[in-house]
């Protein structure tokens, strides 16, 4: 059947380097746990601490994340905006060195998506040693702080021939019709998403611009998306924006 490293180790042997945020795992969780007993779980099994260091653990990092009053409730009444800060204080009080937040706006009012928003921009800009990836459909999600890319789609022909000879394994056609999962671009952000790129993925004109909006109370997020009828969905901090044309 084959084998494969991750990280040089085992996938089974690194799995504990790894936390993800996710609604699948939110869906897993049972519907009467503690939300401090979640947080809790993301400390390594074969950690040495006592069960009570954990839990002073996982209340501690709840509540620098704001969510410390949710510890005692049961998980079926919580929003799902709170469900996403609780995962990921797990994430943040594992070992692990890779943290995955998988469309951790997914299903959040606009509310809960800057919260969220603003929480992953403040912790991409403390100096946390950690690697984080976002996945995301949204450019304006891709919150201040997040400095490299991996764009995912379809290009226009003449991109396709310009990355040929770099990318031979990568892109399967000319045609600008590249297979389903094509990594059209990897990189610093800003040099990612361009005008013409952003065009090329979406199937829309795009023009980004600065932004220069000046509203309160909203996450830093890194971009702002903006169309006929405009509608703010990042924050004052956010040094880029498109507009749809």
């Amino acid at each position: 059947m084959g084998a494969g490293t991750v990280a040089g180790l085992d996938p089974e042997r690194r799995r504990a380097r790894v936390a993800t945020v996710s609604a699948a795992f939110g869906r897993s969780v049972g519907p009467e746990m503690n939300p401090l007993t979640v947080v809790a779980s993301g400390i390594s099994r074969g950690s040495e601490d006592s069960a009570d260091k954990a839990y002073g653990k996982a209340y501690a990092m709840m509540r620098w994340f704001g969510v410390a009053y949710l510890a005692g409730k049961q998980w079926r009444n919580l929003s799902e905006g709170e469900r996403t800060r609780v995962m990921i204080s797990r994430a943040l009080v594992s070992p692990a060195d890779l943290l995955i937040f998988d469309e951790p706006t997914t299903g959040l009012d606009l509310g809960g998506r800057e919260t969220v928003l603003r929480e992953l921009s403040a912790l991409a800009s403390r100096g946390d040693e950690r690697t984080m990836l976002l996945v995301t459909h949204r450019v304006e999600d891709i919150p201040a702080g997040f400095d490299h890319i991996a764009m995912m789609g379809r290009m226009m022909e003449h991109e396709c021939m310009t990355y040929l000879d770099t990318h031979p394994r990568i892109y399967a056609t000319l045609d600008g019709n590249t297979t389903p999962g094509t990594i059209t671009f990897t990189g610093p952000l800003d040099e990612g998403l361009t005008d013409e790129r952003l065009e090329s993925m979406f199937g829309v004109p795009a023009t980004r611009r600065a932004n220069r909006a000046a509203m309160k109370g909203l996450a830093p997020a890194a971009f702002r998306m903006s169309g006929p009828n405009e509608c703010l969905v990042a924050g004052s901090s956010a040094p880029q924006s498109f507009r749809l044309i």
